[in-house]
């Protein structure tokens, strides 16, 4: 949980070239260090992704790498007992509210809306998000 109460959600990381970053991140902290690992980032907090994200990694990962690497991301993303949350009516109604109104990818949406429904922090490096980060506490990666 975050110092405000909040909890960390996952986003899909939606360029391609950023799909290498599931596993291993590299933050600007604070206090002048410059990189950690993702693992130790989010220790002990409680992680959800949703299913349209998670739909999004393996098919960019798949695309990128092959089916070999889709099933060791999928396996680490298991590993890191993240919470996938599922895709329901109302949250594509909210998606699709919030596609109409932001200039974000429909995937982006669905991660904005997951954010939005269980209070949580958006972890993201997509700049995409600046345009919302008046409606949730963002955690910028690089």
């Amino acid at each position: 949980m975050n110092c405000d109460g909040r909890q960390p959600i996952q986003d899909a990381f939606t360029p391609a070239t950023n799909v290498g970053k599931l596993y291993k991140l590299t933050l600007k902290p604070e206090r002048g260090k410059t990189s950690t690992n993702y693992v130790n980032l989010f220790n002990g907090l409680h992680i959800f992704i949703c299913m349209m994200n998670l739909g999004e990694i393996v098919y960019l990962t798949k695309r990128r790498f092959g089916d070999e690497k889709k099933i060791e991301v999928v396996s680490r993303i298991y590993q890191l007992g993240l919470t996938v949350l599922s895709v329901t009516d109302s949250l594509v109604f909210q998606a699709a509210e919030l596609k109409a109104k932001y200039a974000l990818s429909y995937a982006g949406c669905f991660a904005l809306a997951c954010a939005v429904n269980h209070s949580a922090t958006l972890v993201t490096g997509d700049p995409e998000f600046k345009t919302v980060a008046h409606l949730i506490e963002i955690a910028w990666i690089r």
